[in-house]
């Protein structure tokens, strides 16, 4: 049975709450000090995401976490079916033409190039955040960096999507991690460690976005950090823990 780890980040109480959340950041940056946390992006629509994930890392700069853009260029046939690969895994029809053995030989050659598209400065211990099925191309390279591979991924259902997916395990490299995002709610998946952790922002005051800034940032710095710590760790089963925090004002 599969771990689950819960922390719920409501709004403060007193100055201990407070404290306490804004410990709970500490820890993670403790655990990030020295890293990189690399946002790619391959396709034009994960652009912006991979930025709005750099900007939540921003405020670590000062505790010796670095967070750098990874633009990721492939070869043209590779960049095409990615973007077909991400239509689908949002819910968009894959057309009359089925993922037959010629998308199988780019995906291959995506795969087995994946280290000259990793780049140089992706060092041990860093993590790499993909935002888009050209970046989940580099899963094998990024790991036999020593980094770790992390998925942030939009689920979807259909056959599309579920066409794409299996189109992907069966053919790609498998990732440390893949994180889910929606609305005030973030989870890491981690499938060798058998270990999901799950983080629940509150919405805060009306307005208020000083409050929904802050805990997204110590939010995905501890959803990070869960990654780094225990994604290729062994676990058993059937533990449920909870863990409260509040953010900081």
């Amino acid at each position: 049975m599969t771990n689950l780890i819960v922390e719920h980040f409501g709004e403060p109480s007193s100055p201990r709450d407070a404290r306490a959340f804004e410990l709970t950041g500490r820890r993670a940056t403790d655990d990030l000090a020295g890293r990189t946390v690399w946002c790619a992006f391959g396709l034009p629509r994960a652009n912006e995401l991979a930025h709005a994930l750099r900007e939540r890392f921003v405020w670590a700069a000062e505790e010796g976490v670095s967070a750098s853009a990874m633009p990721v260029v492939g070869p043209d046939l590779l960049r095409r079916l990615a973007s077909r690969l991400d239509g689908m895994l949002r819910g968009r029809d894959a057309g009359d033409r089925e993922l037959g053995q010629m998308e199988q030989e780019v995906y291959a050659d995506g795969v087995e190039s994946g280290e000259s598209l990793v780049g140089q400065d992706v060092r041990p211990g860093d993590v790499v955040v993909v935002h888009d099925p050209l970046g989940a191309v580099l899963a094998e390279a990024i790991r036999e960096r020593g980094a770790h591979a992390v998925w942030h991924v939009t689920i979807t259902g259909g056959r599309a999507a579920e066409a794409a997916r299996e189109f992907m395990s069966r053919h790609g490299s498998p990732v440390d991690a893949y994180v889910i995002t929606w609305r005030r709610s973030m989870m890491a998946v981690m499938p060798s460690a058998d270990l999901v952790t799950r983080r629940e922002l509150s919405a805060g005051p009306p307005n208020d976005e000083e409050h929904r800034t802050r805990t997204e940032e110590v939010g995905w710095s501890a959803l990070v950090a869960d990654v780094i710590r225990d994604d290729r760790h062994q676990t058993v089963g059937g533990t449920r823990h909870a863990r409260p925090g509040v953010p900081a004002r």
